[in-house]
């Protein structure tokens, strides 16, 4: 029929081909995907999500360890709502993000040198192994069922043939 849809998969799989009409293609792994829970406190490991909008804002603003304990203090004065806000110090926040750090594919540094005009110049590197990032995507169940390492070829039908 046309706009069918014909995968055939590596030989070695020994996977047989397969055709679909083109209404449900993939439709059957949108149903094996994993039922997604909403969090309810998407700001784990942070006490609340106003702790968390604070270090945000503070990181962002690249406030210095003085500068972010300051702001607390200002914080502390200045609250009176029913919202917790429980930071108390720079080493607090620290200790929070070092506890999400794990998580992550940490970056890592190195330095190169460079030849420019009978000089060499010195470069410090900041990067995140490919490798390791690309295992922390696959881990995120948001993006795991975009992966597919299955050799295929895909053909769809032109109404005379696949192509």
């Amino acid at each position: 029929e046309l706009d069918d849809i014909k995968v055939e998969y590596h030989p070695h799989s020994g996977r047989p081909q397969q055709v679909y009409q083109f209404s449900d293609y993939k439709q059957d792994q949108a149903s094996q995907r994993p039922s997604l829970t909403h969090d309810q406190q998407p700001w784990k490991p942070f006490h609340s999500c106003l702790n968390f909008e604070f270090v945000e804002l503070a990181l962002y603003a690249s406030l210095s360890k003085d500068e972010t304990n300051r702001l607390i203090n200002l914080v502390h004065r200045a609250m009176g709502g029913n919202e917790s806000f429980s930071l108390t110090n720079h080493k607090e926040v620290s200790e929070t993000w070092s506890r999400v750090a794990h998580c992550f594919t940490p970056f890592e540094q190195t330095v190169i040198f460079v030849p420019y005009r009978k000089e060499e110049h010195k470069f410090d590197i900041h990067f995140c192994p490919l490798w390791n990032w690309a295992t922390d995507l696959l881990r995120d169940p948001h993006v795991r069922p975009h992966a597919v390492f299955d050799a295929e070829c895909i053909y769809k039908y032109n109404g005379s043939k696949f192509i």
